[in-house]
């Protein structure tokens, strides 16, 4: 927890963190820390992006676009980001992200399974 303290609230990334936890005892380096971080967020926040998922599928309209970049030590140039949003619903937008490793109309179909209105 204090790991994502210091990177998100204090904003100390993990290369920097690696380097001060030794000194107080804790062996972990920045990969240890990212790694701990994909586990928390994975666990804490799958179920809330499914739910806020499914009510997406609900929406008349959605809009999708997606984004490529290039990632650290990736063998493949690019890899892409998919955004999926819907209209505002009284001052409030949903926007959820996916990843992908390739540009096709897969992407959106398979996270739109089901979706039966506008696009």
């Amino acid at each position: 927890m204090q790991t994502m303290i210091e990177k998100y609230r204090k904003k100390v990334p993990a290369c920097r963190q690696g380097q001060g936890w030794p000194d107080v005892g804790l062996p972990l380096n920045r990969q240890q820390i990212t790694n701990r971080h994909i586990v928390a967020c994975v666990y804490g926040l799958d179920n809330l992006y499914e739910l806020i998922h499914q009510e997406l599928l609900k929406q008349t309209i959605v809009h999708t676009d997606e984004t490529n970049y290039r990632g650290l030590e990736r063998e493949k140039v690019n890899a892409y980001f998919w955004i999926f949003a819907s209209g505002y619903i009284e001052d409030k937008q949903i926007i959820l992200y996916e990843h992908a490793n390739f540009r096709a109309t897969a992407v959106p179909e398979h996270f739109l399974t089901g979706y039966t209105h506008y696009l």
